[in-house]
């Protein structure tokens, strides 16, 4: 796809970028920095530490993707993230921020409360909690550096001069934009590095025009969940009972089963488990 683009590469990245800065949606369901105040950072901010923001991303996505997606560094981004505090205890002058997905703020499953709780366990840590107003591209200006587990800020992070590292399995990976440690202790090591360069752009405009003007659209096929779909000419509609069946099963699945098993992981597991330990 990148080899047969005949297009204005710059312009389409410079584009894609700017427009998602902006709270633009494309290649997403919604944006998640609307909600957020153009250029705030923590009161607590200090320009004069070395500060690393960490941007996760919603556990349950990587989850339900499996496969290859399993195999990486940790066990998943808490134990990164709690890994890295611990080893970096001893950098005085280093500062670690975790910006939490805003997409994770209607989340109660025991892996997002925890992430919250990081700050009271390791003195070299911020937590910004993923309904905070505090502008993610604020934190990605200001910051040295910039940690992720897959989220698209960690490539754009590469298009706007910024050293970014990555620490999970992702669908850039491999386009030779981002540091991809092998083990711990190498990305502990590019952590530290002072001198840590950003990497080559490339990758990130292949990234920027497959997601703005790549793929190939279904054929036949089109809508969306707000105005319903139609296959070749022919509006696809529930009958009432399969409307009123399909409301009845999303309401068990919302919050019967998620309150729960939510209920279960958090107040019956997690208490025994950390018991045990």
């Amino acid at each position: 796809a990148w080899n047969h683009f005949t297009g204005d590469v710059e312009a389409c990245a410079r584009d894609y970028f700017s427009f998602k800065r902006q709270g633009g949606v494309i290649n997403d369901t919604k944006s998640y920095v609307l909600n957020q105040k153009t250029g705030l950072l923590p009161l607590d901010w200090d320009p004069t530490q070395h500060n690393i923001v960490i941007f996760n991303s919603s556990e349950d996505e990587f989850a339900a993707l499996g496969g290859e997606y399993d195999q990486g560094l940790y066990r998943n981004q808490l134990d990164a993230i709690t890994q890295l505090c611990q080893s970096l205890e001893g950098a005085s002058t280093l500062q670690l921020w975790l910006r939490i997905h805003p997409n994770l703020k209607n989340v109660k499953w025991s892996f997002a409360a925890r992430l919250l709780g990081l700050e009271k366990q390791y003195s070299n840590i911020r937590v910004i909690s993923p309904r905070s107003n505090i502008s993610s591209y604020a934190l990605l200006d200001a910051s040295d550096k910039v940690v992720s587990f897959g989220s698209t800020i960690g490539i754009e992070a590469v298009y706007w001069d910024k050293p970014s590292i990555l620490l999970g399995r992702c669908v850039y990976e491999k386009l030779g934009s981002v540091y991809v440690p092998r083990s711990h202790n190498e990305a502990i090591d590019l952590i530290l590095d002072r001198k840590l360069a950003p990497l080559d752009k490339t990758g990130a405009k292949k990234a920027a025009v497959f997601w703005s003007r790549g793929g190939h659209a279904i054929p036949h096929f089109n809508g969306n969940r707000k105005v319903g779909f139609d296959f070749n000419g022919f509006k696809l509609r529930k009958t009432k009972i399969e409307t009123a069946l399909y409301n009845v099963m999303k309401g068990v699945e919302r919050f019967l089963l998620g309150e729960l098993l939510n209920y279960y992981w958090s107040r019956l597991v997690t208490p025994k488990r950390v018991r045990k330990a």
